[in-house]
């Protein structure tokens, strides 16, 4: 009896995002509750103009505007690119646009130059507009309903970009003046107490666009939590990158593990881990790695009376995640929190040597500490 495996569900149209394309390799994605800001914005601007053609110019114009956010994000994005450093997605949400780099650069210079891509795009299309402005808008235009006119939407498009730049570079993280700051002071202060400094402006600077959310908009309070809690994670980031600075997978790895053959059943295994106490046992074939299953998996197999199979039945087909004993600490805890594994398999010459648990990699955070 084999109990039936299912691959890891794919990411569809109505998961958390859906991906728009790509550019340069970078996969650009939408997130859902997008869609809620666009039946707002749509509501909004259905009241303010009454007209169907203002509608539509307004919802045009949020449409431009998160244009021209992504086209931020691909700034940062390509400028990475530049020193090395890839981009694994951009994600479009109510809250603007967010570009996950694999790893945040570390030489103040290319920070500096990553960073400043960003408003530099939003700056070029504000600059692009200028003239038009200048020659299409008029004192009516300003004081006009909006998205009434072609000359009143280029107006209120050249002034969000001119927005997009200012508010980007307020001296907060995770915006681009944090970042900024950060690097400016790198040469003198060194990164960790850059970060901290800059962290500490970041989170002041929130609370007092808390306090003016709190009077003239709730959405401002909303960004005031949103960035005081982003400064605070994001120096909790560098902290721990300079923790682990030095340190590899050998510093925090298990020797001591237990294993299990492809053909032992799925009692065996379950045995071996209430025994040995592990809540992952690796599977594998003539001494090379097959899998790793975790006790969960192992206690669903057997109450749907697959107990007597053979525990290789459980291992997916692909390729488990692995990581090598020279392999940075931090490297290996951040590949297993993006995959969202409490343990890997450690692989040296084909062979496996070791697991590596999240908590011991918070033991020798807690060594390093005391």
């Amino acid at each position: 009896m084999t109990p039936p495996f299912s691959e890891p569900q794919k990411r569809n149209l109505f998961g958390p995002s859906l991906q728009l394309g790509t550019v340069s390799g970078i996969p650009i994605r939408i997130h859902w509750s997008f869609s809620l800001l666009l039946l707002w914005a749509l509501f909004l601007h259905s009241s303010a103009t009454g007209s169907f053609a203002g509608t539509m110019l307004g919802m045009l114009f949020v449409l431009m505007v998160f244009g021209c956010v992504i086209l931020h994000e691909l700034g940062h994005s390509l400028t990475a690119q530049r020193f090395g450093i890839q981009t694994r997605s951009i994600t479009l949400s109510p809250l603007g646009g967010l570009a996950a780099l694999e790893k945040s650069p570390k030489d103040w210079k290319e920070e500096l130059w990553i960073t400043a891509a960003g408003p530099a795009v939003n700056a070029v299309i504000a600059g692009l507009l200028l003239p038009f402005v200048l020659l299409t808008a008029s004192a009516e235009t300003f004081a006009a309903v909006p998205f009434s006119s072609f000359s009143n939407f280029l107006a209120m498009l050249f002034f969000a970009n001119v927005m997009l730049v200012l508010f980007n570079l307020l001296p907060a993280f995770p915006m681009d003046g944090g970042r900024l700051l950060r690097a400016f002071l790198t040469p003198s202060l060194g990164r960790l107490r850059s970060t901290r400094v800059a962290s500490r402006i970041g989170q002041v600077i929130a609370v007092l666009l808390g306090l003016t959310g709190l009077y003239f908009s709730p959405f401002l309070a909303f960004i005031g939590v949103f960035v005081f809690l982003a400064a605070a994670a994001e120096r909790r980031s560098v902290e721990l990158e300079e923790r682990l600075s030095g340190t590899t997978v050998s510093d925090a790895m298990r020797r001591s593990f237990e294993s299990v053959g492809e053909m032992d059943t799925i009692n065996d295994a379950l045995r071996c881990s209430l025994y040995c106490g592990q809540s992952s046992i690796p599977v594998l074939r003539d001494e090379r790695l097959l899998g790793i299953v975790d006790f969960d998996t192992l206690v669903r197999a057997r109450a749907e009376g697959y107990g007597e199979a053979a525990v290789g039945s459980l291992v997916s087909t692909m390729a488990p995640l692995t990581v090598t004993p020279q392999q940075s600490l931090l490297s290996a805890l951040r590949e297993m929190q993006q995959r969202n594994r409490e343990i890997v398999p450690v692989i040296w010459d084909n062979r496996l040597i070791g697991l590596l648990p999240q908590r011991s990699i918070h033991s020798v955070l807690a060594m390093q500490a005391a």
